[in-house]
């Protein structure tokens, strides 16, 4: 029988774990260099998405940019893309702003209420 003793089974510990940290690394510098890879061959100044709106399950409605000033509304399935029409550069909102995201807290305020009045609903009617 072989008995290991305590430092040997700590040192095999670190040493699993420096294994496990490095591979960690290795795949996100390999991620980040795979992404940067395809967005620089990917890249094209002449066709740009600059909205998509769901509709449906799958299916989806697109205004592209192509060209300098041409404007298209596509509508794209999950086997087809279908044009729409074309929009006038003026008509868009072409704004960069951020989307506002809704105060997290509020929402929780809201629903702690929601749920401390639904539980004394409930008190109520078990009386």
């Amino acid at each position: 029988m072989y008995v290991t003793s305590t430092g040997e089974n700590v040192f095999e510990f670190i040493v699993v774990l420096i294994i496990f940290v490095g591979v960690l690394v290795l795949t996100y510098y390999t991620t980040r260099f795979i992404a940067n890879y395809q967005k620089a061959h990917t890249f094209n100044k002449n066709i740009e998405i600059i909205e998509t709106a769901r509709v449906a399950n799958n299916k989806y409605i697109q205004v592209v940019r192509v060209g300098k000033e041409d404007y298209f509304v596509i509508g794209v399935g999950k086997d087809e893309i279908a044009p729409i029409g074309q929009v006038r550069g003026e008509d868009l909102d072409l704004s960069t702003e951020d989307v506002t995201v809704p105060d997290v807290t509020k929402l929780s305020k809201n629903f702690k209420d929601f749920m401390d009045s639904f539980r004394n609903e409930n008190s109520n009617v078990d009386k």
